[in-house]
């Protein structure tokens, strides 16, 4: 069962196609010089999905699948733009400066600068490299080193390929149930305490409640009986700034596993999270409850709403309704 902590990002791409003949004959292949302002945009794109978020995505994804090697740091990006007229403009207005600008063909004082503002809106097509220049085209990296490397014609494909590294705060909390023990550490941050049963002995090799088998079992079949609100609880302290935020996006994941309930419509199985203040049930299992996946489904959670600044945030496992013979729930 894994706690995965990431923060989102957003980017926008903005292009300008000059596609009356006022503006073709306002923009030639030469560069333009003491004109007051930019046109504005009439076509926008959007990059929707920034790196840190394909990584969560990805990951996500790989959590689903098996064979697949764990997807890490760091994710390549690849971006075309074709260019359909010659003159064309392109507007780049990054979202790395905390906000889009207005007027994102005539930025001001937010203009690209290599040296005071590299943050700031680029402008590509114009014949001006101190206000940006695409990088790569597709017959190779773009030296940027005269006005006629600044400039578009009609065929032309610009290239943003990139391995980016993932600087967002990522916060793994992870128990695999390898050792029969309510204390396992195995991500790259520990949890804040251990696995505390209710109804139960505590004990993490015996009772209602245990590890078995690399998972965390509720199991009649073991004991002889499993009362109706038997739970245990685990709490996990996510590091309230430096990055993250009580708004970050968070997900708890685990594999949900069963035997016996599918046909006995009164065992209900839940998965909680607490905020500091408020128990909230992410999902209910079992006929009665409605849907339920197969055994052994790869399950996800956005709890992000719920984290605690405190560091008091936990989640729950909780046993709705006493199970019978030859019946268990686990998850991992």
């Amino acid at each position: 069962m894994k706690l995965h902590i990431s923060l989102p990002a957003s980017r926008r791409l903005i292009c300008l196609l000059p596609a009356i003949v006022l503006a073709l004959s306002l923009f030639p292949a030469t560069p333009r010089v003491a004109l007051a302002a930019n046109p504005p945009p009439v076509q926008y794109y959007y990059i929707t999905l920034p790196e840190d978020d394909l990584l969560t995505l990805f990951d996500e994804n790989q959590d689903t699948l098996s064979g697949y090697a764990q997807v890490i740091s760091p994710i390549r990006s690849a971006t075309s733009i074709a260019i359909g007229e010659t003159g064309t403009l392109v507007y780049w207005d990054q979202w790395e400066d905390g906000s889009y600008d207005a007027d994102i063909a005539n930025p001001g004082a937010n203009v690209y600068n290599a040296g005071s503002n590299p943050d700031g809106t680029q402008i590509w097509g114009d014949g001006d490299l101190t206000n940006g220049c695409p990088p790569r085209m597709a017959s190779g990296p773009n030296p940027c080193a005269v006005a006629a490397d600044d400039q578009f014609v009609a065929g032309d494909v610009i290239i943003l390929d990139n391995d980016v590294e993932i600087k967002t705060g990522v916060y793994n909390v992870l128990d695999q149930f390898g050792a029969v023990a309510y204390n396992n550490n195995n991500g790259t941050n520990n949890w804040a305490s251990s696995w505390d049963e209710t109804g139960d002995n505590d004990s993490a090799d015996s009772g209602d409640i245990l590890v078995t088998s690399n998972r965390l079992q509720f199991d009649y079949t073991l004991i002889g009986s499993v009362d109706a609100t038997d739970n245990i609880v685990r709490q996990v302290s996510i590091p309230v700034g430096g990055g993250v935020t009580a708004s970050s996006f968070a997900r708890l994941k685990f594999t949900l596993g069963y035997s016996g309930v599918e046909t006995d419509a009164t065992d209900e199985f839940r998965a909680d999270v607490y905020n500091g203040s408020t128990w909230t049930t992410l999902a209910t299992y079992g006929t009665n409850a409605g849907s339920t996946p197969a055994s052994g489904s790869s399950l996800s959670y956005d709890i992000g709403a719920y984290v605690n600044p405190a560091g008091n945030t936990q989640v729950r496992f909780y046993q709705v309704d006493n199970l019978e013979t030859a019946e268990y729930w686990y998850v991992d």
